[in-house]
């Protein structure tokens, strides 16, 4: 577990990762934090807490195995290739 890293936060990350469905980090954080106040107070917190040492460490979690998963995913397609071709068994 990484030290700071809350729920909510947790999920904020989870959010900015999907940016298709949010947009952006403004949107991320408004829906996790169902914020009353103004958009640009939500665009300042949204940019603190991305750029928190939790959210950051925990982005980067995410990074490296999504990476992992396209590298072995890319392998197989390779290894397939060069089977194919009777290089590879």
């Amino acid at each position: 577990m990484i030290k700071g890293l809350t729920a909510r936060r947790k999920l904020f990350a989870e959010r900015c990762v999907n940016w298709i469905k949010y947009g952006n980090h403004t949107d991320a954080y408004l829906s996790v934090y169902n914020s009353k106040g103004t958009r640009k107070t939500a665009t300042s917190n949204a940019s603190r807490i991305y750029n928190s040492e939790p959210v950051q460490a925990y982005l980067q979690l995410i990074y490296d195995v999504d990476s992992r998963r396209a590298n072995d995913e890319a392998q197989a397609v390779f290894k397939e290739h060069l089977a194919s071709m009777g290089i590879y068994r």
